[in-house]
């Protein structure tokens, strides 16, 4: 919900708060589910595209917790969010939002309404968000590994609150998964041992504690140009031996792990016409060696990009989104 504050004076000290919200036969919403965010302004001077405008917008919502001082005759937005516990019982829950300054005492009713159920921990819908903890650590300042630690954690948190997944590129950047190669006495080409025990512990807690839902698995052996992989070119009796034995691997520990299913290889990004060849056989290399696991192509779905092996996990931009097509493509 959202509250408007606008005063024909200066209100110095003001802020927010309110009790426990009660409901059916005595059932709390406890005063710590309720949040009050303080919506704050940017100054948009060269709008990215025609779509914006100059001007101010609102967009960040940070914690309304220490008094402010409002100025008058301006909107001066709150907006509330109840996070409503789990297993409480149905119906109306009450009470009273308390709007104090120096100078000036106010109050408002909230009423929140709780259906006769419960989310599931984990979203229904999937999702992976385009997160880099590179920046985030940068934005911060964040220069020692307890800091960046710290920072990544509540960045986590925040995530798992809204119900995202933000691993659609890497996943925890503490502990990534390893790969060490060596080689069979027989000379039989490259054999890669997976070091993985990190990864999968931090994983595991992650998926445990913020419930998040799907993660890009990085592949080796499938950028560059030409790709590599353990030192041998594309094309090489090596190159086929290596990379049919790491996804026969990884796809094993995903499978033992119960995370087939939250997996999948995102390798290129908007490919163009020129590149469509080569997508197509990084796709069949893939669906042949990994079947198990999900092949996301960032592009809108192509003839060009049919077939055997084909993509089988599409994330079209918007202004290229069609339904027709996309239902074709699900048949």
């Amino acid at each position: 919900a959202q509250l408007v504050v606008r005063t024909q004076l200066p209100l110095r000290g003001f802020l927010p708060s309110v009790g426990p919200l009660r409901g059916p036969g005595g059932a709390l919403i406890p005063a710590s589910a309720v949040e009050f965010l303080r919506a704050r302004y940017v100054s948009v001077v060269q709008p990215t595209d025609d779509a914006g405008a100059a001007g101010r917008w609102p967009d960040p919502l940070p914690p309304f917790r220490a008094p402010a001082d409002l100025a008058p005759e301006v909107n001066h937005p709150i907006w509330i969010r109840v996070t409503v516990p789990i297993g409480i019982p149905a119906g109306m829950y009450g009470g009273t939002i308390r709007l104090a300054s120096e100078s000036y005492h106010a109050s408002a009713t909230l009423l929140v309404e709780v259906f006769d159920f419960d989310l599931p921990e984990e979203p229904a819908l999937r999702s992976a968000f385009g997160f880099d903890p590179e920046l985030a650590f940068r934005y911060h300042g964040a220069a020692d590994d307890a800091a960046r630690r710290a920072v990544l954690e509540r960045y986590w948190a925040d995530f798992g609150a809204h119900r995202i997944s933000p691993f659609a590129y890497g996943t925890a950047p503490f502990d990534p998964p390893v790969t060490a190669w060596t080689r069979t006495a027989d000379g039989a080409g490259p054999v890669p041992r997976l070091e993985w025990d990190a990864w999968e512990r931090e994983m595991t807690r992650l998926f445990a504690t913020y419930h998040f839902s799907a993660f890009a698995l990085d592949v080796p052996g499938l950028g560059g140009d030409p790709p590599t992989l353990a030192g041998h070119p594309e094309g090489s009796t090596a190159f086929d031996t290596a990379f049919g034995r790491w996804c026969a691997a990884a796809e094993a520990r995903l499978a033992a792990r119960g995370w087939l299913d939250r997996a999948f290889v995102y390798w290129i990004d908007e490919p163009s016409e020129k590149d469509f060849p080569r997508v197509m056989t990084g796709m069949r290399r893939l669906a042949d060696r990994m079947p198990r696991v999900a092949r996301l192509l960032t592009k809108e779905p192509r003839a060009e990009l049919e077939g055997p092996g084909a993509p089988n996990l599409w994330c079209p931009i918007l202004d290229a989104w069609n339904p027709d097509r996309a239902a074709a493509r699900r048949r």
